[in-house]
C-alpha cells in the first residue's frame, strides 16, 4: 500500500504469535492518537501557511476568504472551515 504511507503495517503470525506485543502497541498508539485536540490558533497558523502554498480559490469573481479552521468533537479528529463562499471550495482544495 505504498499509497498509504500514514497507515502502519504490523506482520504479526497466528501460528507462532510472533508480532501480537508490536500490534497491541500499535493499537494503543493510534487509539492515543484519536483524543488528540489542537488549538484553533495552531490550526490557524497552519491554514495561513498552507494557504499561502496554495492560494484560495475564486468564487464567481471573488476570492473565497477563509475565516478561520477549528476541530469538531469527533473522533478521528475532523476539521471544519469557516469562509464567505465555501460553496466555491472543492473537494480536491
Amino acid at each position: 500500500f505504498h499509497y498509504f504511507t500514514d497507515i502502519p503495517v504490523v506482520f504479526t503470525s497466528a501460528k507462532s504469535g510472533a508480532g501480537i506485543e508490536d500490534l497491541f502497541r500499535k493499537i494503543h498508539d493510534i487509539r492515543s492518537k484519536l483524543g488528540v485536540r489542537i488549538s484553533t490558533s495552531q490550526l490557524n497558523k497552519f491554514f495561513t501557511e498552507v494557504i499561502k502554498q496554495a492560494p484560495s480559490p475564486v468564487y464567481g469573481t471573488e476570492n473565497v476568504k477563509f475565516y478561520y479552521l477549528t476541530q469538531t468533537n469527533q473522533s478521528p479528529p475532523s476539521f471544519i472551515a469557516f469562509a464567505n463562499h465555501p460553496e466555491g471550495v472543492t473537494p480536491a482544495y
